[in-house]
């Protein structure tokens, strides 16, 4: 029955928290835990155990390449962090689903770290301990370069002048951000430093593996897609006979001219289904205004009965 699906049921009273909040929460609990109650700037033995270091992974603290995704050194290394969580991941969370997302998220601050260790081992200049988010918020500026890379947007310079820039000068931006950071990492350190500046650019590019080029699905997100269409409802990988079928982003199959006359289970299976089918893979919010008004009139059909 309509009624019974989920996605045509009136939105509750209080939605869930989007995964983009559920991650700004969680940096700041940990920040407040290890760095007012705990202290951990002066604790090197809990340092070593969580921060990404060369030194751990040979250890095998493998879980250094997750927590060091949560930990800040410092106020202003969260605020900057979750600032840019916070505008790119919306957007980005927006145009996928909040496991997708995550994926994208956690994977890319993955890759980052072990790009990181590896450039650990050939100099001793990014062999530090390092520890933020910046890889996992790099990988969302590049997946939202990409998405959007001929759409023009007004933003604030340093948070009061007014500019309008692209994606794509975004996208280049970051790259030359990312690659001056690692340049004058070499110049000046010495030693090791805490700032992962390779991890930077090991998340910009492992968003490549999520979104390509041309702002489409890439491999590892499909191989993600594959996964998990096995386990949908039949009737929401079909789109349905004579259906034109929907693109990785774009719109579901058009409204039939007949939609008034067809059986209300012809019209679910037909022109329902497919919108269903795009809100699991990408979140509502990537319906087109005709595919919004099928859904009122599918409410409308099962409001009468």
């Amino acid at each position: 029955m309509l009624a019974d699906r989920d996605y045509m049921r009136e939105p509750a009273r209080s939605e869930p928290l989007r995964a983009t909040t559920k991650l700004i929460i969680a940096n700041v609990a940990c920040f407040i835990i290890f760095n007012i109650f705990g202290d951990i700037s002066r604790k090197p033995d809990l340092q070593h155990l969580l921060y990404l270091s060369q030194d751990g992974v040979m250890h095998g603290y493998v879980w250094q390449f997750f927590s060091f995704q949560f930990l800040h050194s410092n106020l202003l290394h969260l605020l900057f962090n979750c600032v840019g969580l916070y505008f790119f991941g919306r957007l980005v969370e927006d145009r996928l689903t909040r496991v997708r997302f995550l994926q994208l998220y956690i994977i890319s601050g993955l890759l980052g770290g072990v790009a990181q260790v590896l450039a650990g081992l050939v100099s001793t200049k990014f062999g530090g301990a390092v520890l933020g988010a910046s890889a996992g918020v790099s990988a969302l500026l590049a997946a939202f370069s990409l998405m959007y890379w001929h759409q023009r947007f007004k933003v604030l310079l340093f948070f009061f002048i007014p500019v309008e820039i692209t994606g794509q000068f975004l996208f280049w931006l970051g790259l030359g951000s990312s690659l001056a950071g690692i340049a004058l990492a070499g110049l000046v350190t010495s030693s090791g430093s805490n700032i992962a500046h390779v991890a930077h650019l090991g998340g910009f590019f492992a968003a490549f593996l999520f979104i390509n080029k041309d702002g489409q699905p890439a491999p590892l997100s499909e191989w993600f897609d594959r996964r998990s269409t096995t386990r949908r409802p039949k009737t929401l990988v079909n789109a349905g006979a004579g259906m034109r079928k929907p693109s990785a982003w774009g719109g579901a199959s058009s409204a039939s001219s007949r939609e008034e006359e067809a059986p209300q289970e012809d019209f679910i299976s037909k022109e329902v289904d497919p919108i269903l089918d795009k809100i699991s893979a990408k979140g509502i919010h990537s319906l087109t205004e005709q595919e919004r008004k099928i859904l009122d009139k599918a409410r409308s059909k099962m409001a009468k009965k």
